[in-house]
């Protein structure tokens, strides 16, 4: 019955609520499923801590089960309190136990244990969407550090491009003889359209010049900023690739939304928090709490007096009281035993009846037919025809039953001469 399983899960003793009224078996009843309930919950908030590791989250199996091992291990913890708690006539006396306080305490541990990772998953979606978001920035911030490293880069070059561009100006005003004061230069001012004077001549070469020094800057731009983008290529499938989900993550971004949350001047999920471990440690600690201070009944009483009548024996009464126990668990045994050898021995009268024609009427009606209707199989390829089946198979049937025959006969015997 479900009652017997919630009373085994308080470790109770059935066989002294039988003796009690069902008041008090109704109350066992529900301290068995105030023991169940934490292990319950250890189950669900296990299964989702493990879940969040790499390596098990594609296998629910795997975390599941890491899960229902956790809930085992509180089952048994809480279990264990309880039913090792026996019950004082006055409720003040449980205060001057340490055995109560030693109690409390492991069970305070197993609630938080049990507790913090239910306030991670109550924030698992908002936990998630700040983990993108922070992710996203990374990413954005790889392209902005990108396009630095491209402007510092191409710095030089765009020099020598504005100082190229800025030469040719002046070249085109030398040439047409028309004054004007460039950064680069000055113009002489003297019509010079077939190139020849050497003031010409020394733009062209300067122009020259910074061509040259712009296609060896190009090219080493191009060469620098290719393995800069081989780098950050490789950054971002390390970022996307080895971005942490884990548990210490989830802890880290609750934190940084519980600071954002005090500098904004409110703390709902520090609030939340707390109310969430508040309330599943008092539904761990409920258990012990109620075994406690519930009112002293009949139970409590049949315990504490089997307790002090065991302190009360002597040593020479308590051997004596052993020693009944075991003649009575003997005699119990020597009965068992006569009553097997007895079934045994008209197993073996039966089997004695049964003889090879037995065996052989029963091959040629029964083994046939199974072969034919049940297995249905094509032994025709095998040249083995119906008729051969019927010979055959009966004969072996008679063998492989006088062999079971003898066997069991050799079994019974050694039964029987222990």
């Amino acid at each position: 019955m479900i009652s017997d399983f919630f009373i085994w899960c308080a470790g109770s003793d059935r066989n002294i609520l039988s003796k009690c009224e069902s008041s008090d078996r109704i109350k066992h009843i529900g301290f068995g499923t105030l023991v169940l309930i934490p292990a319950v919950l250890g189950t669900i908030s296990m299964s989702y801590a493990l879940s969040t590791i790499h390596q098990l989250n594609p296998y629910p199996l795997a975390y599941i089960s890491g899960g229902i091992t956790w809930g085992l291990i509180v089952f048994a913890f809480d279990r264990f309190i309880v039913s090792t708690h026996k019950k004082s006539t006055n409720d003040r006396n449980e205060f001057t136990r340490i055995s109560f306080y030693a109690r409390l305490i492991f069970a305070i541990f197993v609630g938080i244990a049990i507790s913090h990772p239910f306030v991670l998953l109550w924030f698992d979606r908002s936990i998630q969407e700040r983990m993108i978001e922070d992710n996203n920035n990374k990413q954005i911030t790889i392209e902005n550090d990108k396009q630095q490293y491209y402007e510092t880069l191409t710095a030089t070059l765009d020099s020598l491009k504005s100082e190229k561009k800025c030469y040719e100006i002046l070249l085109t005003y030398e040439q047409s003889g028309q004054k004007i004061e460039l950064p680069c230069g000055s113009s002489s001012g003297i019509p010079n359209i077939s190139g020849n004077f050497p003031r010409t001549k020394e733009i062209k070469g300067i122009i020259e010049k910074k061509e040259t020094e712009i296609k060896n800057e190009s090219d080493r731009v191009s060469v620098e900023y290719k393995k800069y983008l081989e780098f950050i290529v490789k950054k971002q499938e390390d970022t996307k690739k080895y971005a942490s989900t884990d548990y210490m993550k989830r802890e880290y971004t609750l934190e940084e939304l519980k600071k954002e949350e005090a500098e904004q001047g409110h703390d709902i999920i520090a609030i939340t928090q707390f109310f969430i471990i508040l309330v599943i440690l008092l539904v761990d600690l409920l258990p012990l709490i109620f075994k406690t201070f519930a009112p002293f009944s009949l139970y409590d009483k049949i315990r504490s007096d089997d307790v002090e009548i065991l302190k009360a024996l002597k040593k020479e009464k308590r051997e004596t009281i052993l020693q009944e126990a075991y003649n009575k668990i003997n005699s119990d045994y020597q009965e068992t035993k006569i009553r097997v050898s007895s079934m045994a021995s008209g197993i073996k009268e039966k089997l004695k009846n049964i003889n090879w024609w037995v065996a052989i009427i029963l091959g040629v009606f029964v083994i046939p037919l199974i072969w034919m209707l049940a297995l249905d199989l094509e032994i025709s390829k095998f040249g083995i025809t119906n008729f051969g089946i019927y010979i055959v198979l009966p004969i072996i049937t008679s063998i492989v039953g006088n062999m079971i025959w003898k066997m069991t006969d050799k079994i019974i015997e050694q039964f029987k001469t222990r």
